[in-house]
């Protein structure tokens, strides 16, 4: 009898220890979510929120196309200035999908003064030119801005701004289109009503985006008294940033939805 009573005792403590740990297993599941469910609800969020979001993605695309190269060539700066380090940026050390416009810096002509510069669009789409943008982000203005780096500054060089030009008329697909741009100095005379290097054809190709800072800038040293950073020559590692401005978006260079909510940060605005 006395061994009846011990068996019994034992099997109530190992059911009572078998409810105690379901309890506890319980507790700790509902406590935590396992990390497939987190990974699932993460994705189920983003993609609420890009359902939820369209036209303001669409806007930051275009964005990206615009500044994309700009702002991702600043930050490589600013690591390397926080480093301590001296870098020359060109005009591939961005997200590629960004770098098929290309623009070649040719010659200059001392008559003319103008810079030849070649452009070819190497996208499956037509860039859109000023004339031809009706797109929503119709402020967006397609172009380049050519950099490069003051060969006279000491220290830690940037990469400095020389002018900025934007395209009056579309770049077809494959197509390859010279521009003429005559130097901001003279630019600045011509609007001015001094008409000694205008020309009609050339002129309305492209804009120079900012005349009034550039003003005063010319291409050989000492040309007209300017002298310093107001003499293209005078700078070294010349290289393009691009604004792309797309009608349709090129399948081949697409940005993503999940990839601009992420590259903006979007979600923790």
């Amino acid at each position: 009898m006395k061994s009846k009573t011990i068996l019994t005792s034992l099997a109530l403590l190992a059911t009572s220890t078998m409810l105690i740990a379901c309890s506890n297993n319980s507790n700790s599941t509902n406590g935590k979510s396992s990390p497939s469910t987190e990974q699932t609800s993460n994705v189920d969020s983003i993609e609420n929120f890009i359902k939820n979001n369209k036209d303001r993605i669409n806007s930051y695309r275009d964005n990206y196309y615009d500044s994309g190269m700009r702002s991702q060539n600043e930050k490589l700066q600013e690591e390397a200035t926080k480093k301590g380090e001296q870098i020359y940026l060109t005009s591939e050390d961005v997200d590629p999908r960004l770098t098929k416009l290309k623009v070649e810096i040719g010659d200059y002509n001392h008559d003319t003064k103008r810079l030849e510069v070649k452009v070819t669009n190497n996208y499956s789409e037509d860039i859109m030119g000023t004339n031809d943008n009706n797109t929503d982000n119709n402020e967006l203005r397609s172009g380049f801005t050519i950099k490069g780096y003051f060969m006279e500054r000491t220290g830690i060089k940037p990469a400095e701004t020389i002018m900025s030009v934007q395209f009056m008329e579309s770049i077809k697909s494959g197509e390859t289109v010279t521009l003429n741009i005559l130097m901001p100095y003279y630019e600045a005379d011509r609007i001015s009503g001094k008409q000694d290097y205008a020309n009609a054809e050339m002129d309305s190709k492209y804009k120079l985006m900012d005349v009034d800072s550039e003003s005063r800038l010319v291409y050989p040293n000492n040309d007209q008294g300017q002298l310093g950073m107001n003499a293209m020559s005078n700078y070294s590692n010349i290289f393009s940033e691009t604004r792309l401005v797309f009608n349709e978006y090129p399948k081949e260079a697409y940005i993503t939805d999940k990839e601009i909510v992420e590259y903006y940060n979007m979600m923790k605005d």
